[in-house]
């Protein structure tokens, strides 16, 4: 188990991030018990409690295509 989140209320929204959760984002292994969360993410209602992803690391500027120096030419 990475962490433990226990008894608590999250309300908020989230915008432009990578892998959001309701209560934790990027949180894979850990126990969320007893908590309630209102949580949009883009406007939309954010169900999954925690944060998953099947990428070594996050960053906001993945799946963006890059530009070459050849191709920039």
């Amino acid at each position: 188990m990475t962490f433990k989140i226990e008894d608590c209320s999250v309300n908020g929204e989230i915008n432009g991030a990578v892998t959001p959760g309701a209560v934790a984002g990027r949180a894979e292994n850990s126990v969320i018990e007893s908590c309630e969360a209102s949580v949009t993410f883009e406007g939309e209602d954010l169900t999954e409690q925690v944060g998953t992803t099947d990428r070594m690391y996050e960053s906001g500027d993945q799946g963006e295509e890059e530009t070459t120096s050849e191709e920039a030419a």
